[in-house]
């Protein structure tokens, strides 16, 4: 069993090694926002130090990346950090769940 704080340290080393990469961009940007999202799910008691890392996974996997790009950046705020930036249109996804957005996708059908 894997822990939260041995997956941001995946997380870490994955950011790492996907920035120096010239095709890792992408991947370096949703790992920053997953870490945001992990450190603040720790700071706010959603999430333990010790908690199994799958509680992680299963949460991120409710939510749209552009639910979990506003979480990154409200924590970055909060800790005076420089925001995120992202243009990339998946980080600007209105709905918060990925049920909410299945089902407008499912209504344009």
């Amino acid at each position: 069993m894997m822990n939260t704080i041995d997956q941001l340290e995946v997380i870490e080393l994955t950011i790492d090694e996907a920035s120096q990469v010239p095709t890792g961009e992408s991947t370096a940007r949703l790992f920053t926002v997953y870490k945001h999202v992990l450190l603040y799910l720790i700071e706010n008691d959603k999430l333990s130090i010790t908690s199994d890392s799958e509680d992680f996974w299963n949460y991120i996997q409710k939510y749209t990346p552009g639910a979990l790009y506003r979480v990154a950046i409200y924590h970055r705020k909060q800790h005076g950090q420089s925001p995120l930036n992202y243009t990339q249109s998946i980080f600007h996804i209105k709905e918060n769940t990925m049920e909410e957005y299945r089902n407008k996708e499912a209504a344009r059908s």
